[in-house]
C-alpha cells in the first residue's frame, strides 16, 4: 500500500512535476521552481550516496530490525533514520524512504519554492502554501475508489508514512492492510507505520486495531493514524480531510 501526489492546489500551469528512478527507487517530486526541483533531486543522491557508505561501514545499520547506535560523524540521512527508528522501535532502514523525502524537501526550502512535495516509495514529505491532494493506493476493498487525503498548508510542514502486510515490498510481522500514520516528520511516520503494523495481528481483529493505534499513540511526533484490517477501520487523532478524487 502506499501514496502518491495526486495534485495541488496552485495552478497547474506553475506547477513542476518529476519522476525519477534511483536504483530500486522510485521518487515523486512536485514543486514550483526548476531549481527546486534540481535540489531535490542533489540531495536525493548525496543521502543515497552517503547511506550506502555508512552500511558499508557499518554494516548492521542495514539489517537491524530494532534501533541501533551510530557514531555522532554519521551522516545526516543516517541521523535522522536512527532517531526515528529510536521513537518507534524498529530498525533504521524502516525511516530510510521518509527521512530522505524530508531531507529533499529541506534542500528545496533553499530555494524559496512555495511547493515542495516529496513522494519516496509511498512516504511523503511535504511543505507547501497550497493544499496537496495525496491519492491512496491500497489493496484493500473498502479503500479501491480513488480515495485520498487533503493536506492543507496549516497542517504543514508534515509527513505520511504507510505500511501493509498485503501490498508492497517493505518487510512487516504485522497483518494490516493499511497502517498509515502522519507525522511532524517523514522520518517519523514512515517507522511508526512499521511499528504500527507489526503489532497488528492475530484473531481478534478489532482488538489487533486498537493494539496498533495504542502504539502509534506513544511515539513521539505522531498526529494521527489510520488502520485498516479485513474491512475493520481505527482512527487516531485529528486527521486530514478524506476525499473522494474524480477519475
Amino acid at each position: 500500500m502506499g501514496f502518491i501526489i495526486s495534485e495541488t492546489g496552485a495552478a497547474q500551469s506553475k506547477t513542476l512535476r518529476a519522476s525519477k528512478t534511483f536504483g530500486e527507487t522510485s521518487v515523486r517530486i512536485e514543486t514550483d521552481l526548476p531549481e527546486a526541483l534540481s535540489a531535490a533531486v542533489s540531495e536525493i543522491l548525496l543521502c543515497r550516496v552517503q547511506l550506502e557508505e555508512y552500511s558499508r561501514l557499518q554494516p548492521r545499520f542495514r539489517t537491524a530490525m530494532e534501533p541501533v547506535e551510530i557514531d555522532y560523524v554519521a551522516p545526516e540521512v543516517v541521523k535522522r533514520m536512527a532517531g526515528a527508528a529510536l521513537a518507534a522501535g524498529v530498525g533504521p532502514m524502516a525511516a530510510v524512504a521518509g527521512a530522505i523525502a524530508d531531507l529533499a524537501v529541506e534542500a528545496m526550502a533553499q530555494t524559496r519554492a512555495r511547493i515542495r512535495v516529496v513522494e519516496n516509495g509511498g512516504e511523503i514529505a511535504a511543505e507547501s502554501l497550497y493544499p496537496v491532494n495525496v491519492e491512496v493506493r491500497s489493496g484493500d476493498p473498502l479503500l479501491n475508489t480513488r480515495l485520498g487525503w487533503v493536506l492543507s498548508p496549516s497542517r504543514m510542514p508534515i509527513g505520511v508514512g504507510s505500511s501493509s502486510a498485503t501490498q508492497g515490498r517493505g518487510i512487516t510481522f504485522g497483518e494490516a492492510d493499511v497502517a498509515t500514520v502522519f507525522a511532524l516528520n517523514a522520518a517519523t511516520a514512515d517507522a511508526a507505520a512499521t511499528a504500527v503494523c507489526n503489532v497488528v495481528a492475530g484473531e481478534d481483529i478489532r482488538g489487533s486495531i486498537r493494539k496498533g493505534l495504542k502504539i502509534a499513540e506513544g511515539i513521539r511526533g505522531v498526529v494521527g493514524a489510520l488502520i485498516v484490517r479485513r474491512g475493520h477501520v481505527g482512527t487516531l487523532g485529528d486527521l486530514p480531510e478524506l476525499v473522494e478524487f474524480r477519475p
